[in-house]
């Protein structure tokens, strides 16, 4: 089923969102524009909201731990709409939430910039954050890769396309810095649109 992406980023839709659901555990940190909003582990386990009131509660497909209070009803509104951990991982991309891998070591900050990777076709293809952290895809789990000093970003399409392949090395490479991965990565093709922080 083929997801479009909030009206705000144009008719860019979601790259291979065909492809079958990750079989090992997956985690993301959940972005709205710079803004973090929470963690999930796609496996059951327990909803904890960023209000103090609020009683944590058992879930049959997500371990999801919020911190962010205005963007809470949101994400908990497109869970109760998902019929899997799959299937809120893409919800909430749709609906223009993004997501990396985790970090814990960096300070998250409310301010900064962050950009989605788009094709020419108007697919999502991931998405970059000038701040420190990893490399990241749908189905990579908890990153190991090396932390970049300036930049994270997410791949959202298969890794077996060679323009992944291409991100990655990119990405991998130690002397880039945030303003050489922008021009590399808009020299394959890809345009960068600036996503902001901004209330639904």
């Amino acid at each position: 089923m083929s997801h479009a992406v909030s009206a705000r980023f144009g008719k860019a839709k979601l790259s291979h969102s065909h492809a079958p659901p990750p079989v090992r555990v997956v985690v993301h940190e959940i972005y709205l524009g710079p803004v973090h909003c929470g963690i999930m582990e796609m496996k059951p386990g327990i909803v904890r909201q960023a209000t103090s009131s609020s009683e944590p509660y058992e879930h049959p497909f997500i371990d999801l731990k919020l911190v962010h209070i205005p963007t809470q009803r949101k994400i908990l509104a497109i869970l109760d709409l998902s019929t899997d951990s799959f299937d809120f991982q893409h919800r909430l991309l749709s609906e223009g939430f993004d997501l990396a891998a985790p970090s814990p070591e960096i300070e998250k900050k409310p301010i900064g910039r962050c950009w989605r990777l788009i094709s020419h076709s108007k697919e999502l293809l991931g998405a970059l954050w000038d701040t420190p952290g990893r490399l990241g895809s749908l189905t990579s789990g908890l990153s190991v890769s090396t932390l970049h000093p300036q930049a994270m970003m997410t791949l959202y399409f298969s890794a077996d396309d060679p323009l992944f392949q291409a991100l990655v090395r990119l990405y991998e490479s130690k002397t880039k810095t945030l303003a050489d991965l922008r021009r590399g990565i808009e020299n394959l093709g890809i345009d960068l649109s600036p996503t902001l922080y901004s209330l639904f």
